[in-house]
């Protein structure tokens, strides 16, 4: 998926409820054609602190304004920091973190 170079007018994702864990977001992390993306939605899935640290580097998404990680239970505090601190995304207007429910 991240090496079709047709990819590179996106500008909004959706991967919610994808089940994605920190392995899978350090693919998506890799992905350098989306370079127009505005809008990415990870709600909910596994994302932890290992996968918002990858996610937090990536280099080409300079256009990202809005990302929603609702609902990663397994996102805590270094990891949401993490993300708030990305040093390539200097666009970005809203990052949520809000969770809704927990599972027991």
């Amino acid at each position: 998926m991240g090496k079709k170079t047709c990819w590179k007018n996106l500008q909004s994702l959706n991967l919610s409820s994808n089940f994605i864990k920190d392995r899978g977001i350090k693919k998506i992390r890799e992905i350098m054609s989306w370079t127009n993306l505005k809008k990415l939605d990870l709600n909910p899935n596994e994302i932890g602190v290992a996968g918002a640290k990858e996610l937090s580097q990536n280099t080409s998404w300079v256009n990202l304004e809005e990302s929603s990680l609702n609902n990663n239970n397994h996102l805590n505090k270094e990891g949401k920091d993490a993300l708030r601190s990305a040093p390539n995304w200097p666009k970005m207007k809203k990052l949520s973190f809000a969770s809704f429910y927990s599972w027991s």
